[in-house]
């Protein structure tokens, strides 16, 4: 094997860097919300019990859509999933800030975690596959 062979394509990197903003976003939304749950309480006047349902919500369905993300790789395509959930992604983070009623505000973080949960296995499905292509080529 010569040394060219042994090394990283450029292009695996340029995937790495560019597919890693996503399920950064998520790991950071999953964590923040903690921090502006007090002012969320205070903007839509809801009892605690009601506002810890925001961060509940994203978090079950963050983890309920981890199985999911096989069989619908193998059904629309890794690239397809993954753009479609890093803009839902950031649709549900707008319309979360927008949000005038806990139900809505529950809602659109459910819908947050969902596409969330499905960043990061399709951002390591699509930078494995392209490994994988090119060390055969």
């Amino acid at each position: 094997m010569s040394q060219q062979s042994d090394r990283v394509d450029r292009r695996v990197w340029v995937i790495a860097a560019a597919c890693s903003c996503g399920p950064l976003m998520s790991g950071l939304d999953s964590t923040m919300v903690q921090r502006v749950a007090g002012h969320s309480q205070f903007r839509v006047q809801c009892p605690t019990g009601d506002i810890q349902w925001v961060t509940s919500g994203y978090l079950l369905a963050l983890a309920l859509t981890l199985p999911l993300s096989g069989w619908l790789v193998d059904r629309v395509g890794a690239r397809r999933i993954f753009l479609g959930c890093f803009a839902g992604f950031i649709l549900c983070s707008v319309l979360s800030g927008f949000a005038t009623t806990i139900h809505v505000l529950i809602l659109c973080r459910v819908l947050q975690g969902i596409a969330g949960g499905l960043l990061a296995p399709m951002m390591q499905m699509m930078m494995a596959r392209h490994a994988d292509a090119t060390w055969r080529e």
